[in-house]
Order: C-alpha cells, then structure tokens, then sequence
C-alpha cells in the first residue's frame, strides 16, 4: 500500500481543511512526521487510520471529531494505491452537534487509466476492503 493523498477537516486538533499530497514529499515512500509535541502529529496517524478501519488505535478515545468551536464538521479523504488500483477511501464520521449529521462511507476504485471501476457504500464492507488491500487490521496499523 502506498499513500498519495490525505485531505481532513473538523478532526481532533486540526478544525480546519488539511491536505497532505505524499507524492510531493518523497518520490521513495519515505516519510518522517515530526513536531512539537501538540502539534497534531498523530492525529495524522488517526486520520489514515479511521479513513482504513473507521476507528482510531485502541489505545486512543474514538471521538475523532474535533471539539473546537469553530470546526467544520469531520471529513476525512485517503487516496492510496496497492498494484495497478488506486482507492479513494471517503468518511464523515457522525458529527455531535445541534443538527447531527449521520455517518457517510464509501470506497472507489480506479484503474492505470484513472476510470472509475467500481464504488462501495457499506461501512463494513468499506473496512474490510481496506484490510483486505492494506493487508494489516487497525490494532496492526
């Protein structure tokens, strides 16, 4: 599995849009994330991860949705690619607030040329793709 691109909003303590494009970081596949500590370092982790498993680590409280005032509400995009196929793994995770906004999931699939090849809906047929693809479970990730 190689990432390409990870796009979040509204998660932990980034409430704002956050893009993260892998492909202009090293063209190796070698990725150092570093920082102060606050600095939001895992909550990077915790986006791929609940983009994979819909959960976070374990260890970890699953309450993904940032508590800022001012947040936009939790979106979390993973674009990643194992062989020839690239997967686009979309989730908005249920969103506490005055009008609450149920869970969405889906998962794309596209060939060498960039066509569409297919698209799923269901959460847990969503997760065990990315198990599948991503060959570890969430607690291995």
């Amino acid at each position: 599995m190689r990432p390409h691109l990870l796009k979040f909003s509204g998660i932990c303590s980034y409430p704002g849009d956050v893009t993260i494009n892998f492909d202009n970081l090293n063209a190796k596949g070698l990725y150092l994330i570093v920082g102060d500590t606050g600095a939001g370092k895992t909550t990077i982790l915790d986006a791929m991860t609940y983009a994979l498993y819909g959960e976070v680590a374990q260890e970890r409280e699953n309450a993904i949705a940032s508590t800022h005032p001012h947040s936009k509400p939790p979106v979390i995009e993973f674009e990643f690619s194992k062989g020839d196929l690239r997967y686009v793994v979309h989730r908005e995770p249920a969103h506490q607030g005055k009008n609450q906004l149920p869970s969405k999931q889906w998962i794309e699939v596209y060939n060498s040329e960039g066509i569409q090849i297919d698209k799923k809906t269901n959460a847990r047929t969503v997760t065990d793709i990315c198990k599948e693809k991503v060959g570890l479970s969430g607690d291995e990730f």
